[in-house]
């Protein structure tokens, strides 16, 4: 038993060294208050009694007064455990009541920026929502109308004359250094109609050259045709012979189809034919004038023709040639003669053709 007791107060001891080295300093404080005392020193007298008795010695011992220290001993120790667990509980209350102030901080800061991002994405969203639809309007209008617009400005103009050509399309990005992505596409628009702007002017002056390279061709190839039915017109009325008059109104008609495709290229160059006439013509005059242009001549009828219509003298040429693109058309692309009749229905004179081809 004695052995027992002095194992059981070397762990006593060791667990009184644990709790100094390892409580806080109020801890202790309680710890040592509960063993001072009168209790407490006659315990400790009673144990070290038992402990100095040697074995085989009679033990004189008070054995009440020896349980009743201890038990003293005992209940100023579990006071200072309760003083502990309470200490302890309201550190641990104190700190989660900490906590949860904390954590009620850090939410509501976190639902506040979390309100706060959404206001201002919704607020930089319903921005960037009027600018992208600002510059939709401005892109749309400048596709469907003020490009278009500019381009046939462009090529009305005289490529020549720098005052004639229209001014450059307006920028619609601002004019700083600084800008987000919707100014770079912006920018990019600007870009892509300066772009168009200068194609335009390109093809005015490359138009203008090639119509000015066919229409000096055109009048060289017209005057030279003239000048070849003049000939011709000589060389039928001096001639007596039957199949060389019949050789040279097969190159009159020749020279009449020459002259007809060179109109065309004057058409096509945007001039006009050029031809002055100071005296009006008899539609049937004009018809046969067109007739005199085609290559298949011979199957082209001359119907019934108003004799009370005159083409004015600025109409002849251009009324010539239409009818015998219209004739050379017919007479290519339909077996069969070909019909051309001119009648007046009211004040109008309507000219009809009429041929058994397919189509129009």
């Amino acid at each position: 038993a004695q052995q027992e007791l002095a194992a059981a107060r070397a762990g006593y001891e060791e667990a009184l060294l644990t709790v100094a080295d390892r409580s806080p300093g109020r801890w202790r404080s309680w710890l040592d208050q509960a063993l001072t005392g009168p209790g407490i020193l006659t315990a400790q007298r009673f144990d070290d009694e038992v402990s100095r008795a040697r074995v085989g010695s009679r033990l004189r011992v008070d054995a009440a007064g020896w349980v009743r220290a201890s038990a003293e001993r005992r209940d100023r120790l579990h006071e200072v455990q309760t003083r502990v667990d309470a200490d302890i509980a309201a550190e641990v209350a104190r700190r989660r009541a900490e906590q949860w102030a904390t954590t009620a901080v850090l939410t509501g800061a976190a639902l506040t920026l979390v309100v706060v991002a959404a206001v201002l994405a919704m607020w930089q969203g319903r921005a960037l929502a009027r600018r992208l639809r600002a510059v939709r309007d401005a892109v749309t209008r400048l596709s469907a109308r003020d490009l278009p617009d500019l381009v046939r400005r462009v090529s009305e103009a005289d490529p020549g004359d720098p005052a004639a050509l229209p001014s450059a399309p307006a920028a619609l990005a601002p004019q700083d250094g600084n800008g987000d992505e919707v100014v770079e596409v912006i920018r990019a628009f600007d870009v892509l109609a300066a772009t168009v702007y200068r194609i335009a002017g390109d093809l005015a002056r490359q138009r203008q050259v090639a119509a000015g390279a066919v229409d000096a061709v055109g009048r060289r190839c017209q005057g030279m045709t003239h000048r070849l039915l003049r000939a011709l017109d000589l060389a039928e009325r001096d001639e007596a012979d039957a199949r060389a008059l019949e050789t040279f109104f097969t190159l009159d008609n020749l020279a009449a189809q020459l002259l007809q495709s060179t109109q065309s290229l004057l058409v096509l160059s945007g001039r006009s034919l050029g031809t002055v006439r100071t005296e009006p013509a008899g539609l049937v005059t004009v018809a046969q004038a067109a007739l005199s242009r085609v290559q298949e001549y011979r199957r082209v009828v001359v119907g019934l023709m108003a004799e009370r219509v005159l083409v004015p003298p600025a109409l002849i040429d251009d009324l010539v040639h239409l009818l015998a693109s219209l004739l050379d058309n017919a007479t290519r692309f339909s077996p069969g003669d070909v019909v051309v009749m001119g009648y007046l229905l009211g004040d109008r004179v309507i000219i009809q053709i009429a041929d058994a081809g397919t189509g129009i």
